[in-house]
């Protein structure tokens, strides 16, 4: 009988989180590596083609959705590899100051690009619910429209949109 925590053999859990782990390092270390202009040039192009082969085979899935944001990750790393390692200049303090301020307001944008990234990795798939079937059982909509100094015409031309609004009730 072998206990739980003292299996010597690699879980399939065990295994995903271990390729995970290097993958992620290979990604990092690959979108922080140095290279030459034709290689860089490759190496774009490659991604782009890789994207748009997947934009275009891969139908509408969270496969396909990973590997774009994958994509974009990538490229957005090596970008802020770039960034830090090479763009920033110290000639002047106020140069300095300014280019820092720029960076910061750089990284910022790509946090919060990464967190927009994290949460959009998943979308929920929220079905509508079923109206009744008796119109008298559906609740009543009021539509309002609210005006400020608005011309006499706008106010005709919205209000008669709102009458070619179709609900039953």
């Amino acid at each position: 009988m072998t206990q739980i925590g003292h299996d010597s053999s690699f879980s399939p859990l065990h295994l995903f989180q271990t390729s995970a782990v290097l993958l992620l390092i290979l990604y990092l270390a690959a979108s922080s590596a140095f290279l030459k202009l034709d290689y860089q040039m490759l190496m774009g192009a490659s991604i782009f083609l890789a994207a748009y082969a997947a934009v275009k085979t891969v139908p509408e899935n969270q496969l396909g959705r990973i590997f774009i944001m994958a994509t974009c990750g990538f490229l957005t790393l090596r970008y802020w590899f770039f960034r830090t390692t090479v763009t920033i200049s110290f000639t002047s303090g106020l140069e300095f100051c300014f280019s820092l301020l720029l960076y910061f307001a750089e990284t910022y944008g790509i946090i919060i690009y990464f967190m927009g990234m994290f949460v959009n990795s998943s979308p929920m798939k929220r079905v509508s619910p079923k109206l009744p079937s008796d119109i008298d059982k559906l609740p009543t909509v009021d539509v309002y429209i609210p005006t400020y100094n608005e011309s006499a015409e706008m106010v005709k031309i919205t209000a008669i949109a709102c009458t070619q609004l179709f609900y039953p009730k």
